[in-house]
């Protein structure tokens, strides 16, 4: 069995969501962090994003 499943069936996430106050504040927090590393990675390579950008190849 991989790690990763015992973690899964450890129980460990059920926990955690219900110490995140449910299902649905987990998920506003996963959504938060996940736009936070964007604004991370954005800063670290000093450029905005531009949907319309073919990227570093085009510039």
């Amino acid at each position: 069995m991989s790690s990763y499943r015992k973690w899964r069936e450890s129980g460990h996430l059920e926990r955690a969501i219900e110490t995140a106050g449910g299902v649905e504040a987990s998920e506003d927090e996963v959504h938060h962090l996940r736009e936070e590393a964007q604004g991370w990675q954005l800063a670290g390579n000093g450029r905005d994003p531009d949907p319309c950008d073919g990227g570093p190849e085009h510039a």
